[in-house]
């Protein structure tokens, strides 16, 4: 089974780049073939390797949030955005709720006519039927 580069390394889940770097120089100078011998040479391949995975991941990681307008850290507050937000549907659901329920005042010049004017007729006959008070007022 093969250990956690996190564990090999002896660094948390959320550790910097910096953090994994300064740990790597630390076990790197302790554990060099040079310096403990060959028979550390596997120690060394190991934690080598999990300083690559992890650093490579981290840098993969920070490419995504660098390259993606979903991935960038805001300074937004959201909190007051949410609020804020919350208020502008409610305004927005109380406006329809009037303007669906407002009835306006019914005026007796637009009311409706009880006769339609008549079809292909001449002015006179429209100005006749008009004065006739053919309205349904």
């Amino acid at each position: 089974m093969m250990k956690n580069p996190y564990d090999i390394l002896g660094v948390g889940r959320f550790a910097t780049n910096k953090e994994i770097k300064v740990r790597y120089l630390q076990l790197a100078k302790s554990h060099h073939p040079d310096i403990a011998g060959q028979h550390k040479q596997r120690d060394f391949a190991e934690i080598t390797g999990a300083y690559e995975q992890l650093t490579k991941y981290k840098h993969q990681q920070q490419q995504i949030r660098s390259s993606s307008p979903f991935h960038q850290p805001t300074h937004v507050n959201t909190k007051l955005y949410t609020q804020r937000s919350l208020l502008a549907g409610l305004a927005l659901v109380i406006g329809v709720v009037v303007y669906v329920s407002y009835e306006a005042p019914v005026d007796p010049a637009l009311s409706y006519v009880d006769q339609p004017p008549p079809v292909n007729a001449s002015a006179a006959t429209y100005r006749t039927w008009r004065k006739s008070g053919s309205r349904g007022y």
